[in-house]
């Protein structure tokens, strides 16, 4: 299981579509925005996309049930590891 979510700096929770992998960017007029997300789950799937969001320069957090694959999948992006989602 996999579950995704994407808050915009403004407070605003934004639909992320899992299926296309693609995540909704916000812009400002003048410069792209940095997104916090969390990722829950650091399967196959999980590590696809913290690969993805990570590029596009995000805030990510990722957390899951295999502690020890999350915090590999979080040093290996330079993600931040959280024990829970909250």
């Amino acid at each position: 299981m996999l579950i995704l979510a994407v808050y915009s700096p403004r407070g605003n929770c934004c639909n992320a579509s899992i299926v296309t992998g693609r995540i909704p960017v916000q812009r400002s007029t003048k410069r792209r925005l940095q997104m916090k997300i969390t990722l829950i789950g650091s399967g196959n799937m999980g590590s696809a996309l913290a690969t993805q969001i990570a590029k596009a320069g995000h805030a990510l957090v990722i957390t899951g049930r295999n502690a020890d694959k999350a915090k590999e999948l979080a040093r290996t992006t330079g993600a931040v590891f959280k024990d829970r989602p909250a």
